[in-house]
């Protein structure tokens, strides 16, 4: 019978390691395995290690057709390569329809028969790495309506011509992402080109508004000495005031007008001689402006339509003041600490400031007192915003092209503004009732600026210079829109 004996106390240590010997043991072991790593194994001749392969790059998967609708056979194809230029192979996949090739860069796919997002997936593989690509592909049909101002343009998808004129519905449409523009001799636009999405059971409507050169222009403004600059009309709509940059004096001056126009001339309003600029006309004949007087910082001023001595209403830094529609609020660019907010003040109620944002020119409230619009700076190019006035303040960009000296129109679906996208400054209108997404039209493409809309009629105005010189004011009747 064999036994086992086991070691305790003084005889376990007897033939065991001392404790220096272990801990001397454990760092050896430690600075080598440190070693091995640090050098990789390194050593003389060729017995280094070898590099990290690369894995394949996909760059995307075309589809032709690029729109899919229910049961259409798509054919599918990867643009891939190897960093080091070994052969790849491919594998695809795919959520829903049917694979009828999935072996190659190319792939026949069979959508399925009903609305769908399916995800098609291709691995790319060089034998030791592997990379995947997943596509997106909405399967569905919708309807696209593509219309435009004035009508019988061309229409483009994806830059190839159609055999379709505006107006036209396309019913059905396969869902996907469109490229659409128009073309018509003779007439600018913007933009060249919209980008749009239709959506299963969706209509989905592209509206192109062209620069009509038969628009009628009518001169309202004819004093050689002023050139104009900001308008305002009354709400009645019967007079407009003008700021003027009077050649004579070497300063800015309130005019007012009289509508229908006896000769064009107009009249000063009593300013003693003061820098004066940006008149808002408010109920109550009224009108609000901003005054660097006396070699002051610019201050919100008001002075009564009929003549007298202007007052100060707001003594703090201010500029480009704007009636609301009710007469109960003013809307301006104030002055706090180098930043220009848009800030609304009540003068006849409580003393109170609303600061709700940066801006860089002249507010403009919607007829129903329930926005402001303003432009704002977006990377270094002010574009046109509006502001919730109810319901807690909420910011929104509505131009998708550069602008500045916002107006609604009196209806409340339109706001018309300055911009000089494409390199020429004109109007534009922006039309905020249209599709998802506002749409902006170019009107004028003549350095027109300052425009303003007469209230009960629906004609605009703006200032110009169409033969060089002083600035007028201008009407337009029978745009395209």
């Amino acid at each position: 019978m064999s036994s086992v004996r086991v070691l305790r106390g003084r005889n376990r240590r007897g033939v065991g390691l001392s404790r220096t010997a272990r801990v001397l043991l454990v760092a050896a072991a430690v600075l080598a395995a440190l070693v091995f790593l640090i050098c990789g194994g390194c050593g003389g001749g060729d017995k280094g290690t070898k590099p990290n392969d690369l894995p394949p790059a996909i760059n995307g998967v075309m589809l032709d057709p690029r729109r899919v609708a229910p049961g259409d056979t798509v054919s599918a194809t990867v643009v891939a390569g190897d960093p080091e230029g070994k052969p790849l192979t491919f594998l695809w996949r795919v959520n829903a329809g049917m694979l009828l090739d999935s072996l190659s860069t190319e792939a026949v796919w069979v959508a399925p028969t009903h609305a769908a997002t399916c995800s098609l997936t291709v691995l790319a593989s060089d034998g030791a790495e592997q990379s995947s690509f997943v596509t997106e592909v909405p399967v569905g049909i919708g309807v696209l309506t593509v219309e435009s101002y004035p009508q019988a343009a061309t229409v483009y998808f994806d830059e190839e011509p159609t055999v379709h004129v505006t107006p036209v519905t396309i019913d059905p449409a396969p869902c996907g992402a469109y490229s659409i523009r128009v073309v018509q001799s003779g007439f600018a636009y913007y933009p060249a080109s919209r980008s749009v999405t239709v959506t299963n059971g969706n209509t989905t409507t592209v509206t192109f508004v062209l620069n009509q050169s038969g628009m009628t222009l009518t001169q309202l403004t004819a004093r050689p000495s002023d050139c104009a600059v900001e308008t305002s009309w009354s709400p009645d709509g019967t007079r407009l005031a003008c700021a003027v940059e009077n050649t004579i004096v070497g300063y800015r001056k309130i005019m007012k007008f009289q509508w229908p126009w006896p000769d064009a001339t107009g009249e000063y309003l009593e300013t003693k001689d003061a820098p004066d600029w940006g008149p808002s006309w408010g109920v109550g004949n009224v009108i609000a402006f901003a005054s660097s007087r006396g070699g002051a910082v610019p201050r919100i001023y008001s002075v009564s339509a009929d003549g007298g001595v202007p007052q100060m209403v707001y003594t703090n830094e201010a500029n480009f003041p704007a009636w609301s529609w009710d007469g109960q609020q003013i809307a301006f660019v104030a002055n706090n600490a180098g930043l220009h907010e848009l800030t609304v003040w009540r003068p006849y109620t409580l003393p109170e400031t609303v600061v709700l944002d940066v801006v860089e020119d002249r507010p403009a409230w919607k007829p129903d007192n329930s926005e402001i619009a303003f432009s704002k700076l977006v990377g270094g190019e002010p574009y046109i915003f509006t502001v919730s006035m109810t319901g807690g303040p909420t910011v929104t960009q509505v131009s998708h092209v550069p602008g500045t000296h916002p107006q609604w129109s009196p209806d409340g679906s339109k706001i018309a503004f300055v911009s000089s996208f494409g390199g020429t400054t004109g109007v534009w209108i922006l039309f905020l009732d249209r599709g998802p997404e506002p749409l902006d039209g170019w009107l004028t493409t003549s350095g027109e600026d300052w425009p303003t809309w007469r209230p009960g009629s629906g004609y605009l105005c703006f200032t110009a210079a169409p033969s060089g010189g002083c600035r007028a004011v201008w009407m337009a009747q029978n745009y395209p829109f």
